[in-house]
């Protein structure tokens, strides 16, 4: 397979069979697409063991096309990649309201792209240039256009997009010759099986994955449901029944840092089954192993001012570095507002959790039969009451035993909730909802079934808050306290309105030298761009 420019707007590919094979006399196709679109599409008899194929340049995508030929038996038989520069990118631009700076100083930066009339999305980093840095940091462009759809590492990516030369495309076609027959497998592409998604998009929340299987055989166990709860003030309840290989599936909502988790089925009917919860982390690494941390002998003075800088800012400022965004989180419990609410501090405290769900609590009715207690809820839209046994919930944690519930302390509980009409979660319906709130939503000292699976588990990361001392009075920029920061300021979220400009504050810290301005992002209409500006802090005397 051979490709070649015939012309500057077309594209020559040549396919040579040898003789002796099979498929030296038949028809072939070549298929060319470009991030799962489909460009090209040909066929071609073979003559003489050759077929040729014309391609317009205009119908390829901006980025790396793959091309495929396939045999008539749809056998792909050899790939070739071609590289095209896309021609429009987002104009970035960035200027700093002086060339140079005190140390301390106020720097005022306006940002735009006024070229076009669409929001955009940019990241801003501010840091210092020494032997340790380069100014020639990652580009979006190269990245997204190139070196993301090749595999291992390219050495230079933004090389190939300084010019439109002859050496660079020369540059470009080698590297396009030595990628390909990588991006996925074609037999599971042409069987018509859709390629089952180990990880799907968490558009709503977290995903919490598992395994139900048999205690004691350990085999899966399809069908069966089971049960999530994060112990918490905040009200939050989930199901999930198992798929034909016992795996299960969550979707969280508002789970956030280190938190306990109880995982459970239904003890009262699914008692042989065992939950396992997935590492939230993947397990699988890169086979491709990082090449050794060789340093050279001259950077031994930077590295160790390097050093000194890290203690210094952790020795000050290490209380401003863990600050954390907490995020805006609905307090209001899965089940929305109940149908009977009860603060149990406004009403005569019973020492006996019987005594204040007779009492108290109307739209539940308390019976004892053979087995225990038995809650029957009152089911208001028919003016009834329920058969069966509500979801009962302590802190958010299904309990399946009511004499459980019944024999635990009153007195430990805030408040409780009751919904007195059937609710539906997800495939499962419930006659009621009766949910019982601790002052502490730490399920109050309740011993849990010992079948229960209680383990700690990490939910989504906070996002820390970058931090940046403000010299704006004369009295702060006198403070003893030194400043070595080398990332004067980071933000990886700034909106630009797309018809003007914006101006971004910070402050310089006390290390003179050359600083960069890195601004990289993406516009609504997909264009992509990357500013890199300079500017100086000069040496306090």
């Amino acid at each position: 397979m051979h490709l070649e420019e015939s012309t500057p707007d077309q594209l020559k590919i040549t396919v040579r069979a040898a003789a002796a094979t099979p498929v030296a006399t038949e028809n072939i196709s070549l298929l060319g697409h470009a991030r799962g679109l489909i460009s090209v599409l040909q066929t071609a008899a073979l003559t003489d063991g050759q077929a040729t194929f014309l391609i317009d340049k205009k119908s390829l995508a901006a980025g790396i096309s793959h091309f495929t030929v396939f045999t008539a038996a749809k056998q792909p038989v050899c790939e070739r990649l071609y590289f095209i520069r896309p021609q429009q990118t987002l104009n970035i631009a960035a200027q700093t309201d002086k060339p140079a700076y005190e140390a301390r100083d106020k720097v005022t930066l306006a940002i735009s792209t006024s070229a076009i009339t669409v929001p955009a999305n940019l990241s801003l980093a501010v840091y210092r240039l020494d032997s340790l840095s380069a100014e020639a940091a990652a580009d979006i462009n190269s990245y997204f256009w190139l070196s993301s759809d090749l595999r291992g590492t390219v050495e230079n990516p933004a090389y190939y997009f300084t010019s439109n030369d002859a050496e660079v495309r020369e540059a470009t076609d080698n590297l396009m010759l030595t990628h390909g027959w990588r991006r996925f497998r074609w037999e599971d592409i042409l069987s018509n099986k859709p390629v089952p998604l180990t990880f799907l998009p968490e558009i709503n929340g977290h995903f919490v994955r598992g395994r139900v299987s048999h205690a004691v055989t350990g085999a899966p166990a399809p069908g069966i449901t089971a049960y999530l709860a994060f112990p918490s003030r905040s009200i939050r309840f989930y199901n999930a029944t198992a798929k034909e290989n016992g795996l299960l599936q969550f979707e969280v909502k508002d789970i956030y840092g280190p938190k306990e988790l109880v995982a459970q089925t239904n003890t009262a009917q699914d008692s042989i089954y065992q939950i396992e919860i997935f590492n939230p982390f993947s397990e699988q690494y890169a086979n491709q192993l990082a090449a050794p941390l060789l340093l050279s002998e001259q950077l031994k003075q930077t590295i160790a001012f390097r050093h000194l800088q890290m203690q210094v800012q952790n020795s000050y400022y290490a209380k401003y570095q863990n600050i954390y965004q907490l995020p805006t989180l609905d307090t209001l419990a899965f089940y929305g507002k109940p149908d009977e609410s009860y603060l149990l501090d406004k009403y005569t405290r019973f020492k006996v959790m019987e005594e204040v769900m007779r009492e108290y609590v109307p739209g539940v009715m308390v019976r004892i039969r053979k087995d225990g207690f038995h809650f029957l809820v009152a089911d208001k839209t028919n003016k009834a009451f329920f058969t069966h046994n509500p979801l009962v919930l302590l802190d958010g944690v299904p309990i399946f035993s009511m004499n459980k519930i019944m024999a635990f302390d009153p007195l430990k509980i805030k408040k409780l909730d009751v919904i007195t009409r059937r609710y539906f979660q997800g495939p499962q319906t419930f006659e009621g909802v009766v949910s019982y709130t601790t002052y502490g939503g730490d399920l109050g000292g309740f011993a849990l079934d010992a079948r229960a699976l209680v383990q700690d588990y990490e939910g989504l990361q906070l996002q820390r808050e970058f931090y940046a001392p403000r010299y704006d009075t004369p009295a702060l920029r006198q403070i003893r306290l030194p400043d070595y920061r080398n990332l004067l300021y980071w933000n990886p979220s700034v909106s630009s309105p797309g018809n003007s400009s914006q101006n971004l504050e910070f402050y310089t810290g006390d290390q003179a030298g050359k600083y960069v301005v890195v601004v990289q992002g993406m516009a609504a209409n997909g264009l992509l761009g990357s500013k890199i500006y300079t500017f100086e802090v000069k040496q306090a005397w």
